[in-house]
This record gives structure tokens, C-alpha cells and sequence, in this order.
């Protein structure tokens, strides 16, 4: 998130600079909190966007190439729901299993049984992701746990396949405690944000002004198909039209280490690429004189 600073700072310099050229007011938003998905509401909670007309935003990605740019309409980023599993069983000691209901073998079939519901239970045109991120159980190697806990998240488009997928969670996890003889608490959390889905007249517009401005064997637009990424950016989306940019960080001397890897870097020859979208953002709604 340096880089996302970095480059809207580098955006604010420029149009500073143009600011006598400016026909439009232009508020720069540096949003906290993206990484629990409580940022952009609380921003919207304070009135910043409420005479905003369009708003843009961007990543920055490692496992897209140096250069390549994306500014497309339509679904760019998944909805993000997320859950918490804690299986509680009997515990005891290893060498007497028969005595015992064994919360970490529960909580591994639970995970086992996950895998299934993407490839058996969900359209394969509709894209899903279940993921478990955490599981927690145990403290010593000859002790039979009697608590599993885990967290986990769901990521889909459509807000009938996210549902599907939450009753799917909930009968596993219930199944495989009644079946071992243990209990089972979920939490379950849907909609912390809902897809970015950019509006198909910003993203034109924009796309053609980045267009304009790039020069030959520099950066270039790319087609980069939808991620299953989330983005509280979509709450702007659902006030405003909006259109998000995917930009292109990967650093082949570095290695591609994806976001949020411990090795993560970027080649920070990409966040002047930053800085020239948002500001053919700004420059297409000036141009644009319907907007």
C-alpha cells in the first residue's frame, strides 16, 4: 500500500501543479483500513463522496507484468464473505483416542470437505474460491485437542451462488461435528463487500484518454481477466460510478512473490504508470462534458 500512496501523491503533485487547468474539482482519497474491508464505508459514512460524481482507483500487482495496464469495464473483483469454524470435541490423552472426540481431525475433514463444494456444487462458467486461511488446534503432540478453530473465505460474483456456498459451509461443518460427536459454533459474515463492477461509460472513456497519452514501447493497455481479489472499493461503486485499474508491478530481477507473501516487492519503475492513470482519469471526465 506504499505504492498506492506513493502514486496518488504523485497524482496530487501533478494536478496541483495544473490546477488553474482544472474544470473539474478533483478529491484524492487516502483510504485507511482497505485490508479489513472497513475503510470505504467509513469514508462514504462521512460524507466524502457525497458531491463526488465519478471516482477511480487502482492496485498495484505482482503477477501481472511490468507495463501492462488494465482499465475494463464490467466485473473486476469478487464479493468477499468470510467465516469462522471452531469444532469443540473431548480431549485427552493420544494413546486413548477411543476415550476422546478429536476437535483437530474434525476440523481437518471439515477442510477436506471444502474442496468439494467449488468443484462439485458450483457451475464451472460461475467462478468461486473457498478458502480456509487459519486453523488453530492443539498444544502437544500427545494430547488429543478438544478446540479447532478456523477462518476462512468465501469469493463469487453472484450474490445466489455466495448464499449457496454459505449453506454448503454450515451443512459440512454441522454433518462432520454430529457425526464425530462433537459441537460446532460458525459465524459467518456475507457481503463484507459486495463485487467492483466498473460502469462500461467511465471505463471507456478513461481507457481511451490512457490510450492517448501513452507513447510506444512504454506501458501498455492489457486485457486482464476478472480476479477473485476483494476490494472495498466497490462501496464507492454502489454510490457513484466507478471504475478500479489493475497496474502491473512484477519485478523479474526480484522474483514474482504475490501480494501479501512475505517477499512481496515491486519494480517501482511501475508507479509512474500509476500516476498517469489517475490522472487520464481525471483529464477523460474533463474532456467528457456530458459526465
Amino acid at each position: 500500500h506504499d505504492g498506492h500512496m506513493a502514486s496518488l501523491l504523485g497524482a496530487a503533485r501533478i494536478l496541483k501543479e495544473m490546477e488553474d487547468a482544472l474544470t473539474v474539482r478533483v478529491k484524492l482519497i487516502f483510504q485507511p483500513s482497505e485490508e479489513n474491508a472497513q475503510g470505504a464505508r467509513r469514508i462514504i459514512d462521512q460524507g466524502v463522496l457525497n458531491d463526488v460524481d465519478a471516482i477511480f482507483g487502482l492496485h498495484l500487482f505482482t503477477d501481472i507484468p511490468f507495463g501492462s495496464l488494465s482499465v475494463e469495464a464490467g466485473p473486476r473483483m469478487a464479493q468477499t464473505d468470510r467465516f469462522l469454524i471452531n469444532f469443540q470435541g473431548k480431549g485427552g490423552h493420544a494413546a486413548k483416542p477411543h476415550l476422546c472426540v478429536d476437535a483437530t481431525l474434525m476440523a481437518s475433514e471439515f477442510v477436506m470437505s471444502l474442496q468439494t463444494i467449488v468443484s462439485r456444487e458450483v457451475n464451472p462458467v460461475d467462478g468461486a474460491v473457498v478458502t480456509v486461511g487459519a486453523l488453530h488446534s492443539g498444544t502437544q503432540y500427545n494430547i488429543i485437542s478438544d478446540r479447532a478453530e478456523l477462518a476462512g473465505t468465501c469469493r463469487s460474483y453472484l450474490e445466489d451462488l455466495a448464499a449457496d456456498m454459505e449453506t454448503a459451509i454450515r451443512k459440512r461443518a454441522r454433518a462432520i461435528a454430529e457425526i464425530h460427536g462433537g459441537q460446532v459454533e460458525i459465524e459467518y459474515y456475507r457481503g463484507t463487500h459486495p463485487p467492483v463492477v466498473n460502469d462500461a461509460k467511465l471505463a471507456g472513456i478513461i481507457a481511451d484518454k490512457v490510450g492517448e497519452m501513452l507513447e510506444p514501447g512504454g506501458p501498455h493497455l492489457d486485457h486482464v481477466p476478472p480476479m477473485m481479489s476483494g476490494e472495498d472499493f466497490s462501496w464507492y461503486q454502489t454510490r457513484v460510478p466507478g471504475v478500479f485499474a489493475f497496474v502491473g508491478i512484477g519485478d523479474p530481477e526480484g522474483g514474482t512473490f504475490l501480494n501479501h507473501h512475505p517477499a512481496f516487492r515491486i519494480d517501482e519503475r511501475a508507479l509512474p504508470h500509476a500516476v498517469l492513470l489517475h490522472l487520464s482519469a481525471v483529464l477523460a471526465v474533463m474532456d467528457e462534458q456530458a459526465w
